[in-house]
Formats: structure tokens, C-alpha cells, sequence
């Protein structure tokens, strides 16, 4: 993650130019979007979830 400060819009800059100006950051920074979305927001997560939703007994509305 790559934070900054929303009352100092001068940080965002400053923040941006790291993220572009460190290849290992960026990488480092690519790899953890890439974990993430594989163990939160990939098909076969939503999948799971909808097939556990629908296995459990609702209430109708």
C-alpha cells in the first residue's frame, strides 16, 4: 500500500513519484494486489461463496 495524507495534496506526489521511480516497490506493491485478488476477489472465491450462501437455509423475505 502506498499511503498519504488527504489534508497535504503535496503528498500525493511525492507518493506517486516513489511508486514510479522504485522498481522493487512497485513489484512488491504488484505482488500484493495480485495475493489479494487471487484470495479475495477471484471467481473461484466469489463461487465458493455464493455455493456456501445458497447450501445454508434462508428465511424467505
Amino acid at each position: 500500500m502506498a499511503f498519504y495524507s488527504a489534508q497535504k495534496k503535496s503528498d500525493l506526489g511525492a507518493v506517486l513519484l516513489h511508486v514510479l521511480e522504485d522498481e522493487h516497490y512497485r513489484a512488491w506493491l504488484a505482488q500484493r494486489s495480485w495475493i489479494t485478488q487471487q484470495r479475495y476477489f477471484s471467481w473461484n472465491v466469489i463461487a465458493a461463496g455464493y455455493v456456501e450462501f445458497l447450501k445454508k437455509k434462508h428465511e424467505p423475505l
